[in-house]
């Protein structure tokens, strides 16, 4: 394909691959890449603006190989015009670093648990110190030896731990040299429809020839051929269409190599099982927005003995985390699960496991679902009241809320909340007394809430 210069925004070229010894030669091994970009989309960037006090963020992503990341250990570096500004912050799942991601004499970091696929670790803010234009700079951030190991390299998930090397991505690194942007192909998840079918969420930004590679794990001989491709859920849902059936019982890699227009290639991988009586047992699946937050529904085509699911949620470039599952509730074979945990204006997607007895794997992954934003409401109730009354209130966004209560002459008589909260719903109490605590006569009063720049009152009637 060289020489393409086509250029397809939000695309790829899908390319069926050659099979046999050809195409299982042509794959990039699996292995542990780590890459660093301007924001949390894992985007190449040419900085815009250039110059002295420039001030710019560096999100550091890693990839974990088949065999998964525990712990990693690497140095960053940046030149001397560049000046790294206090206040990194690190994923969650971060439980240990020491060192410094920037700089001698390098970091060690683990993670709290084996981690697979694409992985946020930090977030660090930079300013250029000198420079004139884009022209005349080279890479902002590239990737090093620690100092006191001279290595660098991750643990994987395996007992007893291996290590492996941590090579950089193509190009790997924040530049402020005119440069063509380019993205890299990554599986974000896989749902095995059949022995012949997968639905994959995947994911790429601009333009690459997009080849699918599955073969077993550890033997890149004993592939299956890809036939073709079909968009489910168009930029998000790919059906894959196998050659040959998967055996029951085997662990796959499914391979997503892409090829940039300068003839550079980078893939991503996804490892799992395949389980047969798992992959037949789905009937259907939906997932919608209810009355008490999103809900999903699937169905069996049988009775198992005994099931046990489990559903997991994750917003955009997180991790999936468990939810309750002694939630879901049971109709014959068809099963609902209610998550009312969610944020009004978010996008989520879910995933629901299943083990019965010796079977076990992924049902189904839903394309992002995103919940109805809210506006600010206030309510009360009882209304009238005495001696109290529940005062409810839907913040829209996260932010510092207060609510008062005043008389009809608008003096202030109790300071009900004052402090930063979380979006959704929340409620506090009113006890018909001032700020002194004394009791207040009976009368007509005012609930006045501040959200942010937002305002919103609500007359509730206090009878003694």
């Amino acid at each position: 394909m060289r020489g393409i210069s086509w250029i397809f925004p939000a695309a790829c070229i899908l390319l069926v691959p050659l099979a046999g010894k050809d195409a299982a030669a042509s794959m990039l091994e699996p292995s542990n890449y780590i890459g660093f970009y301007d924001d949390m989309n894992r985007n190449y960037i040419t900085l815009d603006e250039y110059g002295p006090f420039h001030f710019f963020d560096v999100y550091t992503w890693m990839y974990a190989g088949p065999d998964g990341m525990m712990c990693a250990q690497y140095k960053a570096t940046v030149p001397s015009n560049v000046m790294v500004l206090d206040g990194t912050s690190y994923n969650t799942g971060v439980i240990s670093h020491t060192g410094s991601p920037f700089g001698s004499p390098g970091m060690e970091l683990c993670f709290d648990t084996c981690r697979e696929g694409w992985i946020f670790v930090s977030n660090t803010p930079m300013m250029t110190t000198t420079g004139t234009s884009p022209d005349d700079c080279g890479p902002l951030v590239t990737i090093a030896p620690h100092d006191e190991t001279g290595v660098k390299k991750v643990s994987d998930c395996g007992e007893p731990s291996g290590s492996h090397e941590l090579g950089s991505l193509d190009p790997g690194y924040i530049n402020c040299y005119p440069m063509a942007v380019r993205y890299h192909p990554y599986i974000i998840d896989l749902d095995i429809v059949s022995h012949t079918l997968l639905d994959i969420e995947y994911h790429v930004e601009l333009v690459y020839v997009c080849t699918f590679y599955l073969y077993k794990e550890g033997d890149t001989s004993q592939s299956i051929p890809v036939t073709r491709y079909d968009w489910q859920v168009e930029g998000s849902v790919l059906r894959v269409y196998l050659g040959s059936p998967m055996i029951d019982g085997t662990t796959y890699i499914l391979e997503a190599f892409g090829r940039s227009l300068n003839g550079r290639g980078m893939a991503s991988w996804k490892r799992f099982l395949f389980d047969a009586s798992v992959a037949t047992l789905l009937q259907s699946y939906d997932v919608y927005n209810g009355e008490n937050g999103i809900v999903l529904t699937w169905e069996l085509a049988e009775d198992p003995d005994n099931p046990l699911f489990t559903v997991s949620r994750r917003e955009p470039g997180d991790n999936f985390i468990g939810l309750p599952s002694e939630e879901i509730r049971s109709d014959d074979n068809r099963y609902i699960f209610n998550d009312g945990g969610v944020e009004p204006g978010k996008e989520y997607v879910y995933k629901v496991d299943f083990i019965s007895g010796s079977s076990s794997g992924t049902l189904f992954i839903t394309e992002p679902i995103e919940t109805p934003a809210v506006s600010l409401a206030l309510e009360n109730y009882p209304n009238p009241f005495n001696p109290s009354t529940v005062i409810e209130y839907t913040l829209p966004a996260a932010c510092s809320a207060k609510i008062a209560v005043y008389d009809i002459d608008g003096s202030k008589v109790r300071t009900l909340l004052d402090r930063f909260q979380s979006a959704g719903r929340h409620a506090t109490v009113w006890d018909g007394t001032d700020d002194s605590g004394h009791g207040v006569s009976s009368g007509v009063y005012l609930c006045r809430i501040v959200a942010g720049r937002q305002i919103l009152s609500r007359k509730m009637v206090l009878i003694r």
